[in-house]
């Protein structure tokens, strides 16, 4: 903990003593740089003339923020330095092992620093190379959209909690007390391994940290082009959704010997609960929507967001309703609830309490969805999803009511249902009528009141016993 205080506190006196230099010492010479972020990452590049700079005045505000988002950062350092240097028996070789992480971190770093890159597409979500563009870009002066922000802090925070997380994994390996060749290989090997009933923190984390560049790399990938139809998104997203949403995570469970059934919660749940999941995706989008209508009047929506909703209403119109309902709700429901609520809440809920490992898939199920302005309302769906999962003890039940939920917003493009009930279709700031909004809200709170009735607990402990796991009942406090 204390080599891991003095990391961070290094980190952000580095970069602190970078940004003071810049403005001190005024614009570096051609081809000259200074590694700002763990003295690796340049953020004085030779372009880098801030309009600000001329007015003689430090702009604290921007490196207080920019100080501020460094944290997560330092901390995703810090854990992979620890957990680099656990295997390192004396201090020359711990030294020894950080020089190749310093020159993996260069790489990325590298590219950021070049003239043409800018903070957009995959270096979005690219560790070192996302901060480096955000902390160049405000020191500029550049208008960095909010949703940009957004990713960058949450995409790092992610990867420092899996980086935190094998770490603090790592120091119970008998690969880290003995360091030698044959005990490294026991981490890799399948052999080795104990079957298990759950994944790890750390293994469902890191899982979720190299799927969340690579989903959005995907996704960047198969936006179209200005004025192309978004029928080619909707398809491949849902062509490749079950691969890396499903088909990698359980290649990895298996060479892992997790147990797939119980890692996914793949049980059959009481009646009375998928009552609730019925009564809840049935009804759901009505709280959703009101909570669309609050924030639209609290943070409007751009006129760009607006366009990009329309286009994708005439990309759904153009599938049809048979492929529309199958990529946008029943493939989605599958692989989205396997993988949060099965893969990831699985792995969160027999060490975090049970708020905690709710409340974290929520948040990490709504960055997946990679658009800031749909988060609130993404997370808040995400919650009652891993409710439902944890009191029905399986995901059968969150792939009714999602599915439900999508089918029901799917719908509305193809039978305009929504106008009879006197909705506006055109308005994103008008309230439901009350004739519709009282009653849903009763259907909604119904089926919270349906999963809440019976009596709950975290899903079984995995208690090795001669080198196998059996299912011990635990209970987590909220």
């Amino acid at each position: 903990m204390g080599a891991s205080i003095r990391d961070m506190a290094s980190t952000c006196g580095a970069f602190a003593r970078s940004l003071y230099s810049y403005y001190v010492d005024g614009p570096p010479r051609p081809f000259s740089a200074s590694f700002a972020i763990t003295n690796h990452c340049n953020l004085r590049c030779e372009y880098c003339n801030a309009p600000f700079l001329k007015s003689g005045g430090l702009p604290l505000a921007k490196m207080l923020f920019i100080l501020v988002a460094l944290i997560p950062f330092a901390v995703l350092m810090s854990a992979i330095m620890i957990a680099v240097c656990s295997f390192a028996r004396t201090f020359k070789e711990a030294q020894n092992y950080v020089t190749p992480v310093i020159f993996a971190v260069l790489i990325p770093g590298g590219i950021a620093a070049l003239p043409a890159t800018r903070l957009d597409g995959i270096m979005l979500v690219m560790p070192v190379g996302n901060m480096v563009l955000l902390a160049r870009d405000v020191l500029m002066g550049a208008i960095v959209p909010f949703w940009h922000v957004a990713i960058v802090l949450l995409s790092t925070t992610l990867y420092a909690a899996a980086a935190v997380a094998i770490a603090a994994n790592l120091f119970g390996q008998e690969a880290v007390l003995f360091a030698d060749v044959g005990s490294l290989k026991t981490l890799l090997s399948r052999r080795f391994r104990k079957a298990s009933a759950r994944p790890t923190v750390s293994m469902s984390l890191l899982i979720a940290a190299l799927l969340f560049p690579t989903w959005f790399f995907v996704q960047s990938a198969l936006s179209p082009a200005g004025g192309e139809s978004a029928a080619g998104q909707l398809i491949g997203s849902g062509l490749l959704m079950p691969v890396l949403f499903v088909l990698a995570p359980v290649a990895v469970l298996a060479y892992a010997k997790v147990n797939l059934r119980q890692s996914l919660a793949l049980n059959v749940p009481p009646v009375r609960y998928l009552v609730a999941a019925v009564l809840l995706g049935a009804s759901a989008w009505i709280p959703t929507f009101e909570l669309n209508v609050l924030q639209q009047k609290l943070l409007p929506l751009p006129s760009m967001v607006l366009e990009g909703l329309k286009r994708l209403q005439e990309a759904i119109q153009g599938l049809g309703p048979a492929n529309g309902l199958l990529y946008l709700a029943v493939v989605p429901a599958i692989c989205e609830e396997l993988f949060f609520r099965g893969v990831l809440l699985g792995g969160l809920l027999p060490t975090a309490k049970v708020k905690t490992a709710i409340i974290t898939t929520a948040a990490v199920f709504a960055v997946f969805h990679f658009v800031a302005y749909r988060f609130v309302p993404t997370f808040a769906l995400g919650l009652v999803l891993g409710y439902l999962c944890w009191k029905s003890r399986s995901v059968i039940p969150g792939i009714a009511m999602h599915l439900l939920h999508n089918a029901v917003s799917v719908s509305a493009v193809y039978w305009p249902w929504h106008q009879k009930l006197g909705i506006d279709p055109d308005s994103v700031s008008a309230h439901l009528p009350a004739k519709l909004l009282v009653p849903g809200c009763a259907l909604f709170l119904l089926g919270l009141w349906i999963a809440s009735r019976s009596p709950a607990g975290t899903r079984p402990r995995s208690v090795p016993v001669t080198g196998l796991a059996v299912s011990a009942a635990g209970s987590s406090g909220n």
